[in-house]
């Protein structure tokens, strides 16, 4: 028996590659789409911020190592905001003096509830959705919420 070796070419062989790289992205953007990949990522992303009690109004509780601060009002509602600034990305610092979080990058300020005070952002803090559990707070970091700015629905409040 006469066994030919068989060689392919450095062209076609691009052309496979390349051929099942985009097979699989479009398997995982069509899971995506049709949401085969929403429910494991949610239960990943539910951050327990801790017992609604051990909270006491006015104050802000930072989760630096998540990304993200819980304020509770002074009305007992909550709002929980990504600390990433809406300019570019940078993480924001909290000034407790002002109670204003401040860019180190280039300056923006957001007051207390996120809204811009000061550009370049030009939009407030993002927002995460916070509900309540068992008597727990829990935070749904999976995607945070983009908003134009502040309205009252945003707060989040328990009976």
């Amino acid at each position: 028996m006469d066994f030919k070796e068989k060689s392919i070419s450095r062209k076609r062989f691009i052309k496979k590659a390349l051929l099942a790289v985009l097979t699989i992205e479009v398997f995982w953007l069509l899971g995506r789409f049709f949401g085969f990949h929403k429910g494991k990522k949610r239960t990943d992303k539910l951050f327990d911020a801790g017992s609604i009690q051990s909270f006491e109004k006015g104050k802000f509780y930072f989760y630096r190592s998540q990304g993200f601060c819980l304020y509770c009002l002074d009305d007992g509602g909550f709002l929980a905001m990504d600390l990433k600034c809406t300019h570019l990305g940078c993480k924001v610092n909290f000034d407790r003096e002002s109670q204003r979080f401040i860019c180190p990058c280039h300056s923006s300020a957001f007051n207390a509830m996120g809204e811009v005070l000061s550009s370049p952002a030009y939009r407030p803090l993002d927002l995460y959705v916070v509900m309540l559990e068992d008597n727990r707070l829990k935070v749904d970091l999976s995607k945070a919420v983009k908003r134009s700015d502040f309205n009252i629905k945003q707060i989040f409040y328990h009976s």
